[in-house]
């Protein structure tokens, strides 16, 4: 009878000890899976940069000049902080069969699929343009369009003033008032656009300022510039060297726009 007692005593601490492992077990805290899907060569999308990411957290990263990195997932952000000099954040995500990286304003791809790359990001461009430009109607040579009051302008010519990358208009300014026009003409003006070198798009506001006097019934000839691109950034390779953007003009409560495409190629 004691034996029995003493082996069911034995089964009853057996258990005990199961139960509190178990408990031990359930209460550890999980620690988060380390995410190494960004491990591999990345290379920069309308810039000349390129990252490398290794396994263990190293790597390097070439925008002004190659640099030491280390890297890390941080999943309450659920992106990665790449560190060099300072913290970036790096975000990845999958988007037509493709990986795609951003690195602070830095959008990357795979290195194995760069032209596939800078073919989306082509038309990712061409898109956004379509989309600034939608609810604008195009220029047209030499068609008159109302700038003010019973003023209009026709453009006559547009050119990339010795391939310099000076966009400059000549146009003609009809008077149609009986009194003659003494301030500037002016009409407010706006570029966006995009430029090999410049992984963001551009951005500029400016005002377009005709020449005057204009008598009564009198026509003016005069040239504007439209678009300098020096006031952007360049490219330093000739991958993508045409500028994809538009010269926006809002004149007399209507807007009209320059395709750029048509003069940098």
């Amino acid at each position: 009878m004691k034996k029995i007692l003493a082996f069911i005593l034995f089964l009853c601490l057996c258990a005990t000890i199961c139960a509190c492992n178990n408990n031990q077990n359930d209460e550890q805290p999980q620690l988060p899976e380390m995410k190494t899907e960004i491990v591999g060569e990345w290379k920069a999308l309308g810039a000349d940069a390129s990252a490398d990411f290794n396994a263990d957290g190293s790597g390097t990263l070439s925008e002004d000049g190659e640099r030491e990195i280390t890297w890390k997932y941080d999943p309450d952000s659920d992106c990665y902080v790449v560190t060099d000099t300072v913290e970036k954040n790096a975000t990845f995500r999958m988007e037509n069969d493709m990986e795609f990286l951003s690195i602070g304003n830095t959008e990357y791809c795979r290195a194995k699929d760069h032209q596939k790359g800078m073919q989306w990001l082509q038309k990712k461009r061409m898109d956004d343009i379509q989309n600034y430009t939608s609810a604008m109607n195009k220029v047209k040579l030499n068609t008159a369009y109302q700038i003010t009051e019973n003023v209009f302008i026709t453009f006559t010519e547009i050119s990339n003033m010795d391939n310099e990358g000076i966009l400059t208009a000549k146009y003609s300014v009809t008077n149609y008032r009986q009194d003659p026009i003494v301030e500037p003409l002016c009409a407010q003006m706006s570029v966006r656009c995009y430029v090999e070198g410049n992984p963001s798009v551009c951005t500029l506001i400016d005002t377009m300022q005709l020449d005057f006097p204009i008598e009564p019934r009198e026509t003016l000839e005069g040239s504007v510039i439209l678009f300098d691109f020096s006031m952007v950034q360049q490219a330093d390779n000739d991958e993508y060297g045409n500028v994809i953007g538009a010269v926006c003009l809002n004149m007399y409560g209507s807007q009209y726009y320059f395709d750029l495409s048509e003069y940098y190629s």
